[in-house]
């Protein structure tokens, strides 16, 4: 049917994803370890393939603001060292909550960011700004 091909083609460039206009800081709030609730591992799954997918796209974050256990995908041992990395190289501030490090008394482990408190992360997290809470 040649109208549902048009609908079809119309959805799908009204679905195409516009870049922020740069006006605006982004910031992506990181409170969990995980994506999502239910089963653990794919929860981990989905952070690493999130955190991947941030390196892979042409308009980053200004600001990735980690607490509570999203603390711990900043640490020694996580599968998302290298590609936080690389997202700091490319000018993304990182901000890792320093309390939350000493709750689960990993501060020594800290690999990616850097160290924050609740005054700085609030501060941005409140200011004129896109804000995507993933956890």
């Amino acid at each position: 049917n040649k109208n549902r091909d048009s609908d079809v083609e119309a959805m799908e460039q009204s679905a195409e994803i516009v870049p922020l206009d740069g006006s605006k800081t982004s910031n992506i709030f990181i409170n969990s370890s995980t994506i999502g609730s239910g089963d653990q591992k794919l929860g981990e799954k989905l952070m690493e393939a999130f955190i991947f997918t941030l390196t892979e796209m042409d308009s980053k974050p200004d600001n990735i603001l980690m607490m509570n256990s999203g603390v711990k995908v900043a640490v020694k041992g996580s599968v998302s060292i290298d590609n936080l990395r690389d997202l700091q190289e490319s000018g993304v501030n990182i901000l890792v909550c320093g309390a939350c490090l000493d709750y689960y008394n990993i501060k020594d482990q800290l690999e990616a960011g850097k160290i924050s408190n609740m005054y700085e992360i609030a501060s941005i997290l409140t200011s004129t700004g896109n804000t995507v809470t993933v956890g």
